[in-house]
């Protein structure tokens, strides 16, 4: 993974022999320019990894980094140099790439679109981009939209989040990440569109090339043109494309924000009807629910404790708007329709947790901790400790 430009500055206040490890890294001249400018040790080692990015590019990972200083044997500051790379690993599978919507909002953002883009593109696409003219936000825009067409997966909200934070646009970043959040809480309570609910959109109206465009390649979409049969035919085949190739990604959430932009809001909230009868706990699963109880949190912290499971979830101060408050229903399973290897047995409750509203959505993050080794009292047999 390549070192982001924000850690390579947490990197440089790191105690480590900078010039031992940019030999290793650069060229003996190289270090011999540093050397002459001048400056403190913390300006030194700055100036010899931006100059280490500049040059090696995608090959100034972490792990080379890491290999280096193990190499002079500093292996304090190496595990810390892996230490953020787990973290930076941990918040991008935890990030979303950004959305066509999202690009047109963050394009209206103040930022220095040149700065930004020669951290996410070459410096030509950046010089293409000045040449073609336009304003400053449609050269933000093509910017952004020629990021996401050549790094694909890789153009996260937290990928963009890590440039501006990098050239010090706090503000900007601050908005990028609000988009995220809205759109993982957006996503956090959506479901994948069943059969059954598709057989039954398929039935309401709605310009199926239109939304198909907007779901699958066009190629699909010609394909089940050809196939003929009835528009409501039609409909449905493109809906069963969409959830075999988007798997968990064709949500009843997913097509509604589709059919709000094709400007077909009735059929939208016939679909948001859909999704809201998922809330319930299926009836497959109640019966393997250990525990089912009910809570009440307002914009107060609350904090719940299950010193039977060995579980709890904070909701910070600020989760809710003032003067509201919800009711949540807790289901605690340790067994159910699940498969194990036969030597082993489940120590983490599985929770089913959801509102008495599903207009209600949290302000902040709530926290759940769950337990994952106990101790088994050897007379009784029973739980005397948890480890979460």
């Amino acid at each position: 993974m390549e070192c982001s430009e924000e850690d390579m500055y947490k990197i440089t206040g790191y105690q480590f022999d900078w010039r031992r490890v940019g030999r290793r890294l650069l060229s003996d001249q190289n270090v011999r320019d540093i050397d002459i400018e001048g400056g403190s040790e913390r300006e030194k080692r700055d100036k010899m990894l931006i100059e280490w990015k500049r040059t090696k590019s995608r090959n100034a990972t972490y792990q080379a980094l890491v290999k280096e200083l193990r190499a002079i044997g500093n292996n304090a500051t190496a595990d810390r140099v892996e230490e953020l790379e787990w973290k930076n690993k941990q918040q991008d599978s935890n990030s979303m790439v950004c959305n066509d919507e999202d690009i047109c909002t963050i394009a209206g953002y103040q930022f220095d679109w040149r700065l930004v883009g020669r951290r996410l593109l070459c410096d030509q696409s950046v010089r293409d981009i000045n040449i073609e003219g336009g304003s400053e936000r449609e050269k933000k825009n093509k910017m952004l939209i020629e990021w996401k067409r050549t790094k694909s997966r890789d153009a996260t909200y937290q990928a963009l989040v890590k440039v501006l934070r990098a050239i010090e646009n706090n503000a900007a970043a601050d908005r990028v990440e609000e988009l995220e959040w809205k759109n993982k809480q957006q996503a956090s309570n959506s479901m994948v569109c069943n059969d059954e609910d598709i057989y039954t959109i398929a039935g309401c109206e709605f310009d199926w090339r239109h939304v198909g465009q907007r779901l699958l390649r066009g190629q699909k979409l010609r394909d089940i043109d050809n196939d003929g049969g009835s528009e409501r035919e039609k409909r449905e085949k493109m809906l069963l494309e969409w959830r075999r190739t988007k798997s968990h990604e064709a949500t009843y959430q997913a097509l509604v924000k589709v059919l709000q932009t094709v400007e077909n809001n009735a059929t939208a909230i016939r679909v948001e009807d859909f999704k809201s009868q998922g809330y319930n706990i299926p009836d497959d699963l109640k019966k393997c629910c250990c525990d089912v109880y009910t809570i009440e949190v307002n914009e107060n912290r609350c904090t719940h404790t299950d010193d039977r499971h060995g579980f709890s979830i904070t909701f910070p101060p600020g989760c809710l708007e003032p003067n509201l408050r919800i009711t949540l229903t807790i289901g605690v399973m340790m067994y159910g329709p699940f498969q194990f290897p036969d030597d082993v047995t489940p120590v983490s409750p599985l929770l089913w947790v959801f509102g008495d509203t599903e207009d209600v959505r949290l302000l902040k993050n709530a926290t759940i901790v769950l337990p994952h080794c106990l101790d088994i009292d050897e007379k009784t047999k029973e739980v005397s400790k948890f480890y979460s």
